[in-house]
């Protein structure tokens, strides 16, 4: 590294020949230095020439604080080393946690059914999340239909304020929750046989009427029965329904045991 003064490194580059008037100004930059950098010239000895060095060494001899600034030296180094050893930390955390979402993520991972119920609330409610700003005109719209007492309208608002519960007992593993889930999913499913008879109800019908009311979307409506199917399939597994104990069963048992 080139010679230089103020708070930046002091040194000279390896590849320039040091000729005595450079050793000279050398010499009296390093008097203006402090013992504390002269004392880290020292340390670090790999980044400078052998001359640096022992110019370093023979102002440090006349030098009166030398314990003060080995002292300095010892505290800046082990702060250097916190900080590194933190920073390490950080990464070392945000590398665990990144590789546990990614453990989340993949399928290719088998998951406990804790994991699975993790994701499945996630993907709830993100869907929800998702429902809920695409069609947000309409629900305020059904808002303002409400005071019509209409029973439709009050069964589309229903679910923007069931499923979230729902998810939410589900997160914390309880048998309300559990339940919760299965009146949802059942009544999705029954929406989706419902799509699917229409689709192929309506599959006869003419163009000119297509143009009122559209034909459903085939591909929607059978992921719709695959995915609330597949979710009631699972959360009647054994070790995925031992995850939701139902506390009126457990009491029952005790009290058939006390009769």
């Amino acid at each position: 590294m080139l010679i230089c003064t103020g708070s930046a490194e002091i040194g000279i580059t390896l590849r320039t020949a040091m000729t005595p008037l450079m050793t000279k100004q050398l010499a009296d930059t390093y008097k203006k230095l402090s013992t504390a950098k002269l004392l880290d010239i020292i340390e670090n000895r790999k980044d400078y020439q052998p001359i640096a060095i022992e110019i370093a060494k023979l102002e440090l001899a006349g030098r009166q604080d030398i314990e003060q600034a080995k002292s300095e030296v010892r505290k800046k180094n082990d702060e250097a080393q916190k900080k590194l050893a933190e920073k390490k930390q950080r990464r070392k955390e945000a590398s665990d946690k990144a590789l546990k979402v990614l453990e989340y993520a993949d399928p290719l991972i088998e998951k406990t059914p804790e994991k699975t119920i993790v994701i499945i609330c996630t993907v709830l409610l993100l869907a929800f999340l998702f429902k809920t700003v695409t069609g947000f005109n309409l629900i305020i719209s059904a808002f303002k239909d409400i005071a019509n007492g209409d029973f439709t309208v009050s069964m589309f608002l229903l679910e923007y304020f069931y499923l979230p519960v729902a998810v939410f007992f589900l997160w914390k593993k309880t048998v309300t929750g559990w339940k919760m889930l299965l009146i949802w999913l059942v009544y999705q499913l029954i929406l989706d046989c419902s799509g699917l008879y229409l689709f192929f109800k309506m599959s006869g019908i003419g163009d000119s009427f297509m143009q009122f009311m559209p034909m459903p979307d085939l591909s929607a409506i059978l992921f719709g029965v695959v995915f609330h199917g597949g979710l009631i399939y699972f959360i009647f597994k054994p070790n995925v329904k031992a995850l939701f104990p139902d506390k009126s069963d457990n009491k029952s048992e005790i009290e058939k045991s006390d009769a």
